[in-house]
């Protein structure tokens, strides 16, 4: 599982949620956000490969290059992105063996929480949300 974001640690502008203007209303874009996954099952076609559902805190870190896209990736290990641009929030959580098992897309800019719209092949249900 991951860790706890650091405190205070500022990162690049992320102009759409965060600084002034910004949907969250906080005044600088955080380097490190925590997310928690909670309720996500094994779907009717779920076999052991497609590994453990991915429910926990984990840190997003942001990107260098894209300031509006946090992201937890470890080599043989889980995938958690949260990406945001002018339209949408989109969440995608992938099983340490890179099955995606939550996956959302929501039509508004900075949306901190969402729920899976997965259809219940190998992963159900489940919601995530991100901490500032």
């Amino acid at each position: 599982m991951g860790t706890p974001a650091p405190i205070d640690n500022p990162g690049s502008t992320c102009s759409l949620c965060f600084g002034i203007g910004g949907a969250f209303g906080v005044p600088v874009t955080p380097k490190y956000l925590t997310v928690e996954v909670v309720g996500i099952e094994k779907g009717s076609l779920w076999v052991p490969a497609d590994g453990m559902p991915t429910n926990g805190r984990w840190c997003l870190q942001q990107l260098d290059l894209y300031p509006c896209i946090f992201q937890d990736y470890t080599p043989g290990g889980y995938n958690l992105t949260w990406y945001v641009d002018a339209t949408r929030t989109r969440s995608v959580v992938r099983s340490y063996t890179g099955v995606v098992c939550f996956e959302n897309s929501v039509q508004a800019p900075c949306s901190l929480k969402s729920s899976n719209l997965l259809g219940g092949d190998h992963f159900v249900g489940g919601t995530m949300e991100i901490f500032l």
